[in-house]
């Protein structure tokens, strides 16, 4: 991905993963193998829902100028913002 097209993805994940951390989730993740698999399972649930919304619903259309920044005459410039 070019510039900052993949950062979309990345953002929404971010504050879990503070939170995560500051409630000490990586030391009873290391602690508990039930604990472990208990997440691993659900992230593999959530990544197989994911899978099949697109396959089942997929998009009707892409929104392609969502990562261009457009000057004051509303001309793009084909920067990302």
């Amino acid at each position: 991905m070019s510039g900052g097209a993949g950062r979309g993805g990345d953002l929404p994940g971010l504050p879990g993963l503070g939170v995560a951390v500051s409630l000490g989730l990586g030391a009873l993740l290391q602690a508990s193998e039930l604990g472990y698999t208990v997440v691993k399972f659900v992230g593999a649930a959530y990544l197989i829902w994911l899978g099949s919304r697109l396959v089942f619903k997929p998009r009707v259309s892409f929104d392609a100028g969502a990562g261009t920044a457009t000057s004051a005459n509303g001309q793009s410039s084909g920067a990302a913002c």
